[in-house]
């Protein structure tokens, strides 16, 4: 991983994405076949509401990977972002199958399937949300908002 990609990464941490914009296009200078760099520029984009240039780079990260799960994630934020939702929710499934334990990619599935419509709902492939409910075998669960 490059320096602009290092420091690209903490600055879209920080929600500063007109800088890390400025050091993942540096970054793809150098390397313009990083998918990791084309999913995060697509991110930063889409984040600046510049939905098709964000839409482009997201889709060059999945055709530069397509076996990269974060690709795909990317690519469904910024079709969600765009109002995209049957494109969204099928590019997260893909996300899912190639890494099924990503809670991310959980967390966008969800509100794709609720704008997606009544009467077209589909539980999310191989888990439930109750998968991610933590056993309480080993202990009780404290409630500690009882008094």
């Amino acid at each position: 991983m490059g320096t602009h990609l290092e420091r690209a990464l903490v600055l879209f941490e920080q929600s500063r994405h007109d800088l890390a914009e400025d050091q993942l296009r540096q970054e793809l200078a150098g390397d313009p076949n990083s998918a990791l760099a084309h999913s995060l520029l697509g991110l930063c984009l889409s984040e600046r509401h510049e939905f098709q240039h964000a839409t482009s780079e997201a889709r060059m990260a999945v055709h530069l990977a397509p076996d990269m799960p974060f690709s795909h994630y990317a690519l469904a934020k910024v079709l969600y972002d765009r109002d995209h939702i049957p494109e969204a929710q099928a590019t997260i499934e893909e996300a899912l199958r190639l890494d099924p334990e990503d809670p991310d990619y959980y967390a966008l599935l969800g509100p794709s399937i609720s704008s997606n419509g009544a009467g077209r709902w589909r539980l999310p492939p191989r888990r439930t949300a109750c998968a991610w409910i933590p056993s309480t075998s080993a202990a009780p669960i404290s409630a500690p908002w009882r008094w």
